[in-house]
């Protein structure tokens, strides 16, 4: 049944309705309304015959040809709205006439005045439905007071047919509502389920998109960004930076192709970005072989120093393993702790960036170390040496700095 119901919907129904599941759902109901309407009218002109009713027979064939013509009108590409008007007229045109040739209010179409307004709001649109409410209304108005009025209509009801008739238009009508309904309820469930579908697709690609900018941005100045459209720059008055950067890395790049200098890259800053999550420090760039992150920012910390120089720790240990597993570089890391300014610049592109001399000294630190070393500041010696030994190298001439205390980070 359902299978013979599709093709028929198939052959019906253009295309382009297809591409509109709101737009295809009301031509599939007009047409199933349509092909319900039509049967129940066959069944009606047979009650007529029998109880030899011909203006009734003469209406209900009315009846057949033209709601048979409404699929047709639709398949050759009228407007669904269109065949929708000229399908509730039909049904309003005949009712009217078989009222008022049998007995006005007594005939039993009265009861299928109540469909055309309903059809016109579930296969069109509410302001057709309201438009179709009102003609119906003036109908049987008029229908009313020409019985009040003892107008006298053109033919003797029969009792037993208008009873049976009454009768049976009450279940035709109740079913063809139910169905209609039944249909539009099946309807709201799919969009429901597809709505929640949708949802769940849209849910997912929004976490996927905020882990993305959480990789770029810290989740402070997300939020701050969906909240006012802008992230102001602020200052922190202590933090450490650190830096680090391969050993001859132009020297080895040259003999390694793109794709295996990318790759090996990729591999050692992966594991640095874990290193770094592990310690609370927020990574802020890298800069070809260069390696940026800093600790006390967006969220303060009292031991940021300690977290920064254990995270350096971690990385110049990570090196040598990869040395001896057959990686290709060795690391320099330098250290610093101080004040700067951090936040985001331009429109395009976001970037969580930090300015100051802190963040300059800290690339010196680095710039000065050695090969498998961890150079770090007087004052960043002074935060940590509590918990960590420290070799001080004495005062190195920095470029654009002058001759700076350093300390060599011992090994654990």
């Amino acid at each position: 049944m359902r299978k013979t119901l599709n093709s028929i919907h198939d052959y019906f129904i253009p295309s382009h309705y297809k591409t509109n599941e709101h737009e295809h759902r009301k031509a599939r109901l007009l047409i199933n309304t349509t092909l319900l309407t039509a049967i129940f009218a066959f069944f009606f002109l047979g009650n007529t015959l029998l109880f030899e009713m011909p203006v009734s027979g003469i209406v209900m064939i009315f009846c057949i040809v033209l709601f048979s013509l409404n699929a047709w009108l639709l398949r050759w590409g009228v407007p669904k709205n269109w065949v929708t008007h000229f399908f509730v007229f039909v049904a309003t045109f005949s009712t009217f006439v078989d009222a008022y040739v049998e007995g006005g209010l007594y005939s039993f179409n009265m009861v299928w005045f109540s469909l055309g307004p309903v059809i016109a709001v579930l296969l069109s649109t509410s302001r057709a439905g309201w438009f179709w409410l009102v003609v119906n209304m003036c109908i049987v108005l008029m229908l009313g007071i020409l019985q009040m009025t003892g107008f006298e209509f053109p033919m003797e009801i029969n009792p037993y047919f208008m009873d049976f008739m009454y009768l049976n238009s009450y279940l035709a009508l109740v079913f063809i509502i139910f169905v209609v309904t039944l249909n539009m309820e099946k309807a709201s469930v799919q969009s429901m389920i597809r709505l929640e579908e949708n949802n769940l697709i849209i849910e997912e690609e929004k976490k996927r998109s905020d882990q993305l900018i959480q990789n770029i941005l810290p989740l402070q100045v997300i939020e701050e960004l969906k909240e006012t459209g802008a992230s102001n720059a602020r200052r922190f008055e202590s933090v450490s930076v650190m830096f680090t950067d391969f050993v001859n890395f132009s020297q080895i790049s040259a003999k390694l192709s793109p794709e295996e200098l990318v790759s090996e890259i990729d591999f050692c800053f992966r594991q640095f970005d874990a290193i770094i999550e592990r310690n609370g420090l927020e990574k802020i760039k890298t800069i070809g072989d260069a390696y940026l992150a800093v600790c006390g920012l967006p969220n303060e910390a009292e031991d940021h120093a300690l977290k920064t120089v254990q995270a350096g720790l971690e990385i110049v240990q990570f090196t040598k393993k990869r040395l001896k597993e057959g990686g290709k570089f060795d690391i320099r890391v330098g250290i610093h702790s101080g004040q700067l300014v951090a936040g985001i610049v331009g429109v395009k592109k976001y970037a969580y960036d930090i300015w100051g001399d802190t963040v300059n000294t800290a690339s010196r630190m680095e710039s000065s170390s050695e090969p498998g070393k961890i150079n770090i500041s007087a004052v960043t010696y002074a935060l940590v040496k509590h918990k960590f030994t420290c070799s001080y190298r004495g005062k190195i001439a920095a470029k654009n700095k002058g001759m700076l205390d350093m300390y060599f980070l011992d090994p654990v």
